[in-house]
């Protein structure tokens, strides 16, 4: 029987060079301006409170799209989106500006509800 230690050697290479850039998990990448394995956005930085969060996911009240993500707020759009109670466009006397119903109590100061 033939054996073919140089085989051998070969897969070891192959296995040394396709790991040594070693394994990059979910959001190791976050901040490329590309969306990458586990990103919801990458806007180019890991600042929170833009839209686009530190780990690349898309934060509440937002939407983003495209590479690198350009991210609108959703409140105030005048459009009922997901997380939204009610969006009128701004502050209304049924809708506070954080796109919730106005509720007396709530903490929410709505002027135009008075």
């Amino acid at each position: 029987m033939t054996t073919f230690p140089h085989l051998s050697f070969l897969l070891f290479v192959f296995l040394v060079i396709s790991c040594a850039g070693g394994s990059l998990g979910p959001g190791e990448l976050c901040g490329n301006d590309l969306l990458d394995e586990g990103e919801q956005c990458d806007d180019g930085n890991q600042s929170p409170l833009d839209g686009c969060n530190e780990t690349c996911q898309v934060e509440s009240g937002w939407v983003c799209t495209g590479e690198p993500s350009i991210c609108n707020q959703t409140c105030g759009n005048g459009t009922l989106d997901v997380g939204e109670q009610c969006d009128d466009g701004g502050e209304s006397a049924s809708c506070d500006s954080n796109c919730t119903l106005v509720l007396c109590g709530d903490g929410t100061l709505n002027t135009t509800a008075g």
